[in-house]
């Protein structure tokens, strides 16, 4: 209980522990001491005489309580202003400062894609491009991935892996089935001896479709009609899977030819397969 700063609490509890009960006992000591007296008069004036002392010594403790409070609050008054003083002109020292070394941040070098897949090549005699890039009867039936590095150092290419599939939808489904066919075939390939690839570098490979036979599949009258018809499509998918910084990534594509099969054909991107990292 506070008013006015003071402990009201602790003044009245020191006033009664003081003052309060042991003028009550004097008080009770002297009643009974005024007991054989047999003049009347006499013993009341000695009792109000009783009286009057524990009165007086009752506001004299009290007060001796009241001016203890008050000298407790002056002194924590004047040393809190203290302290806001000192604290004002001497401020406390600023906690150490740490500089930490930040970690050096190392750019990323990667293998992207360089283009869209594209048709084989058909050269004359002295290397010239032929007018026409179509598919030929009795050529293999395949695809050539382009691949460069982009960043600041040089990667390690560790495998490189690419299939043609021939399907007669591009369903969800199918999709699913092709690129977990061929993971379950890349996953018993053997690595290649790794090689390096400086910034800047590009690479290609070619993927061709294969018969039941696992040979090469020269293209038909047959199938070019079912390609260009949109009763068949092509899917080519390939990884690469190289090491930058000695941590390993990989590179993904997963893309299907829009019939009709006319170079440089629009591709379409597969619903999985397509996560680089």
């Amino acid at each position: 209980m506070h008013w006015y700063g003071l402990d009201w609490t602790n003044i009245l509890l020191g006033t009664a522990m003081l003052a309060i009960i042991p003028f009550a006992f004097a008080l009770y000591g002297g009643y009974l001491a005024t007991e054989p007296i047999s003049d009347l008069k006499r013993r009341r004036n000695i009792k109000l005489q009783f009286w009057g002392l524990f009165v007086l010594g009752v506001a004299l403790g009290f007060w001796q309580q009241f001016r203890e409070a008050g000298h407790d609050l002056d002194r924590d008054t004047k040393g809190k202003w203290a302290d806001a003083l000192v604290g004002s002109k001497f401020p406390p020292p600023s906690p150490p400062y740490i500089e930490r070394e930040k970690a050096q941040v190392i750019p990323r070098s990667y293998i992207t894609a360089d283009g869209n897949f594209r048709f084989l090549e058909r050269r004359d005699k002295d290397g010239k491009l032929l007018p026409d890039q179509h598919l030929q009867v009795g050529e293999i039936l395949g695809f050539n991935v382009y691949w460069k590095t982009t960043g600041p150092d040089p990667i390690e290419v560790v495998r490189s892996a690419r299939g043609l599939y021939i399907e007669p939808d591009t369903a969800p489904k199918t999709q699913e089935s092709l690129i977990a066919a061929f993971k379950a075939a890349i996953s018993h390939e053997n690595k290649l001896k790794p090689s390096t690839m400086m910034p800047g570098d590009a690479r290609w490979s070619t993927a061709v479709a294969v018969t039941a036979e696992n040979k090469p599949l020269t293209v038909t009258a047959e199938d070019l009609a079912r390609l260009r018809d949109g009763t068949e499509f092509p899917f080519v998918i390939a990884e690469v899977t190289y090491k930058d910084h000695g941590v390993v990534h990989h590179a993904r594509w997963c893309q299907w030819l829009q019939p009709p099969p006319d170079p440089p054909g629009i591709w379409h991107f597969c619903d999985g397969f397509n996560n680089s990292d």
